[in-house]
């Protein structure tokens, strides 16, 4: 499960036809309007228009957002629609008689909100780039642009973080990138670009994180600091971009594998495609086998985050011990088709309960010898599968829950917040706020009364935030501002009102829950006693409740369990925690003696 933390964003991509009332050149160029969540967002749509076909990207410059492409466009004389399926949403808007403005209507999640958007300047007819093309380089700068170009540098974080640092001046406007190869994080547009005589200053609202920094007389280093979640750290820019190989993870496999890989489709529910990768040993089996059900946040069949890929690392070993495994991309990321931002934890469920019935259909699997291994929300879901089908013979939890979702979320905020050194009284305002906003999430029907609702704890928390730091009030306001957003979502709302413990006492067959002790985002402590409680006052006769010492979330041996350190560990699951895994599940599949 990653941490909760989601900015409001414009996902938008593909093409749609142009029925052709008007020349095409009225809508193509760049467009730049400001929607009004309260706090202005600025919101850049690039049209173009190819062969009478429309596409076009959107940029969401103040939350770091960029080049992402816009789903179906339409233009039908002077009025322009655009789709945003992913989010539920879509715009409609009419052009000035003029030519330089679209007056119109972004609707998200049924709520509506105005959005004009005038013609950015300088913006012709001439189709606009991608705007998630890298910034070009320079040589060298010129003396109006003292800054332009590449820059490089690293972080002493404990351990050491390169940092690469693009900037580009075009008409007069800054915009730029950074990247983190050791954390394996590529182009992170800057939500705000400042240059002030020699001075820099650099925002990416994201991540929370932002930049002062001071120009050498001689325009070859840039001295300041990198402030993050209230941590500030010397972070000195030389001139020039210094090679960026990834991060190192010595445990990915490469192939040639002592196993057959396969990529396959399965049929999901309401015809979508849930496509992954099956593994199997050599021969004809059959073979017991797993499924890997993936955490919370749009994932592949890898659970591929921060440059680790998890459940190929996994998948690996299991194979390589004699058990097959299947692991799909989520529905709507990947290749599979569907919706993943209108899917909740229920539709992830019926994808599982869709790809055992597959894994039945294979003659290579042992059909009665069908497992689910969770990890974090698949912890959850793994249980839900279980508690419905006699198809499933085992399930592993992964970090999985045993406690009420709302407890859960205060819980992992206020201990990574307190990892982060932010201070208690911090802490004590966004858990009082959290609770106040899962309350009216979980209980109030109408959309609008409930974002009324919502903006008034968002404002009053970030009038407490911004007392304890003012020169935070923009970064706050944007981070408030988006979990906001988040809560509305679906999935957000559905996930509130889960009780993972009554599940849990429905299911019947053999349970391994093993879990990290440095897990900031599922308390061990909190959850691995709930889940066994559970388990066995179902009448469950099969428990095992596995406590890793040392280990973070992502079963990685850390040192305090942050999320920070996520990126920065070689190690993408420990040795410790494949053979638990691994071990438990040839136990309950090996052949029974005679």
């Amino acid at each position: 499960m990653r941490p909760l933390i989601v900015a409001l964003a414009l996902i938008l991509s593909a093409t749609a036809a142009f029925p052709a009332n008007t020349p095409a050149e009225s809508f193509v160029g760049d467009w730049e309007g400001k929607l009004d969540i309260g706090t202005p967002i600025r919101v850049v749509i690039h049209l173009v228009n190819t062969d009478g076909k429309w596409s076009g990207t959107t940029d969401s410059p103040d939350q770091g957002g960029y080049g992402l492409a816009l789903s179906e466009v339409s233009v039908k004389g002077n009025d322009l629609y655009w789709a945003v399926d992913d989010i539920d949403g879509e715009y409609r808007g009419t052009l000035s008689k003029d030519g330089k403005q679209i007056d119109g209507t972004l609707t998200q999640s049924g709520h509506p909100m105005p959005l004009t958007f005038a013609r950015a300047a300088g913006s012709t007819s001439t189709p606009a780039a991608k705007a998630s093309a890298p910034i070009p380089s320079t040589a060298a700068a010129t003396p109006a642009q003292p800054f332009a170009g590449d820059w490089s540098g690293a972080l002493e974080a404990g351990v050491r973080l390169r940092i690469i640092v693009h900037l580009a001046n075009t008409g007069g406007v800054w915009s730029g990138t950074m990247e983190s190869p050791d954390q394996g994080a590529g182009e992170i547009p800057f939500s705000t670009v400042t240059v002030d005589g020699a001075k820099l200053h650099l925002e990416v609202a994201s991540i929370g994180g932002s930049y002062e920094g001071t120009l050498g007389a001689d325009g070859k280093m840039i001295t300041g600091t990198w402030t993050q979640s209230g941590m500030g750290l010397p972070l000195n820019l030389a001139r020039g971009a210094e090679s960026a190989p990834g991060p190192n993870r010595p445990q990915e496999p490469k192939p040639p594998f002592p196993y057959r890989s396969e990529d396959v489709a399965v049929t999901g529910p309401g015809g979508i495609t849930l496509a992954g990768t099956f593994t199997a040993p050599n021969g004809n089996g059959p073979f017991p086998t797993v499924l890997l059900i993936t955490g919370s946040g749009a994932q592949d069949r890898n659970e591929e985050l921060l440059g680790h890929k998890p459940f190929l690392v996994l998948s690996d070993y299991l194979t390589r011990q004699g058990i097959a495994v299947l692991r799909l991309d989520d529905r709507g990321f990947g290749k599979s088709t569907g919706s993943y931002a209108k899917a909740t934890t229920e539709d992830f469920a019926q994808d599982a309960m869709s790809a055992v019935a597959y894994l039945k259909t294979r003659k290579d699997v042992d059909a009665k010898k069908i497992g689910l291994v969770g990890h974090s929300e698949g912890g959850v879901i793994a249980p839900i599968v279980a508690s419905r089908s006699k198809d499933v013979a085992y399930i592993v939890m992964m970090a999985g829950v045993g406690v009420s979702p709302q407890d859960l979320l205060v819980k992992q905020a206020s201990d990574i917040m307190r990892a982060n050194g932010l201070p208690d009284v911090a802490i004590q305002h966004n858990a009082a706020a959290q609770r106040r906003t899962f309350q009216i999430a979980t209980s109030s029907a109408d959309s609008t009364v409930m974002r009324q609702q919502l903006d008034a704890v968002a404002d009053s928390l970030i009038t407490q935030l911004t007392a304890l730091d003012p020169s935070r009030k923009e970064m706050v306001t944007q981070q408030v501002r988006g979990g906001i957003a988040m809560t509305m979502t679906p999935w957000y709302r559905y996930f509130l009102a889960l009780k993972p413990e009554e599940t849990l006492r429905k299911v019947k067959q053999p349970v391994l829950a093993v879990n990290g002790s440095l897990d900031l985002q599922v308390s061990s402590k909190d959850n691995l006693p709930a889940i066994e409680k559970a388990l066995k006052a179902g009448g469950n006769k099969d428990v095992t409740v596995v406590e890793l010492p040392s280990l973070n979330h992502l079963f990685q041996t850390a040192k305090t369990g942050s999320p920070m350190e996520y990126a920065t560990i070689e190690e993408t699951m420990s040795p410790v925690a494949l053979k638990t895994i691994g071990d438990w599940i040839a136990a309950r599949t090996a052949p029974k003696k005679k």
